[in-house]
């Protein structure tokens, strides 16, 4: 009796594990370029999807060379295989399992990518699964395309990934360290703002600042700039103006497209001259930070 129990148990693993080990055969179709998208992209996803899907070790797949082969020599014209039966046709010609067919457009400015999985002996469609790319260049759709491919057999996607690039113009109005701040930002290396500080002593200043972004395009914004402000204050007995020179290095962090958080430090000037005639001047070492929301 415990034998029979051993053996029954010995062939329960056997199957399970040649279960699990088990990989589908299958075969990908290009990605249907749809309006906006050109025939070039949606061929090089196609490609980065196949890599992608076989990375997920899930299927043995047909490579493009030897399914391209085997159609030619079967005179199949897959360039107008879009439906459905026409792609089981092409899976039953191939000798696979499961066959792989999707589309790529967009709509506005929002690319949408579209996979499912098709199976050839049913005829029926097992899975589809759908990525958006909102207001993305064309290299983010990579994200999207292994998003995709995880998506479609269950595993994590990439989320947090969409937010990595920040394009602009954008206008940004912040606040910190005793001010107001409406700052210009651009994709370009060059950005501008405007500083407004007031103080509850009776010191406001006010003047523009002038960046210079290394990686504009980042999350995580390096940058050294320059900022003057026109001083005036008018304190218990005491009165004047003056100016300010403030140079800097600091880290623009866009938490997103519409978020964003600020930090600079540097060496600054100060020169002030009472109503009286009386001026003075002097050197100090000065940081700020800020809270900004982009639109």
């Amino acid at each position: 009796m415990k034998n029979l129990i051993l053996i029954s148990f010995l062939i329960l693993f056997a199957t399970t594990t040649f279960a699990q080990d088990q990989k589908f055969t299958a075969a990908i179709m290009d990605l249907q370029a749809e309006e906006g998208v050109s025939q070039s992209v949606a061929r090089t996803l196609s490609d980065y999807l196949r890599g992608q899907l076989f990375n997920t070790q899930k299927f043995s797949l047909v490579t493009r060379e030897n399914m391209e082969q085997i159609l030619r020599e079967q005179a199949f014209q897959v360039s107008v295989c879009t439906d459905k039966e026409c792609i089981v046709e092409v899976g039953k010609l191939l000798g696979v399992r499961k066959m792989f067919a999707g589309s790529i457009g967009k709509m506005g400015t929002t690319y949408i990518i579209t996979l499912k999985i098709i199976d050839v002996e049913s005829g029926k469609i097992e899975r589809v699964e759908t990525e958006e790319c909102a207001e993305c260049k064309e290299e983010s759709l990579l994200v999207s395309v292994k998003n995709l491919a995880n998506k479609i057999v269950g595993l994590p996607v990439m989320v947090a990934e969409k937010l990595q690039k920040t394009e602009g113009p954008s206008t940004g109005v912040g606040f910190g360290t005793s001010g107001l701040y409406l700052k210009l930002f651009s994709s370009s290396p060059v950005s501008l703002e405007g500083r407004f500080y007031f103080f509850e002593s009776g010191i406001t200043t006010i003047g523009p600042r002038v960046y210079i972004n290394f990686n504009p395009n980042d999350p995580f914004i390096f940058s050294i700039g320059a900022e003057y402000e026109y001083i005036i204050f008018n304190l218990t007995g005491i009165s004047g103006n003056g100016s300010l020179l403030y140079g800097f290095a600091g880290i623009d962090w866009r938490i997103s497209r519409n978020l964003g958080l600020s930090l600079d430090c540097g060496p600054t000037y100060t020169y002030i001259k009472e109503s009286s005639g009386l001026d003075c001047g002097g050197v100090d070492f000065l940081y700020n930070f800020g809270v900004y929301t982009y639109f």
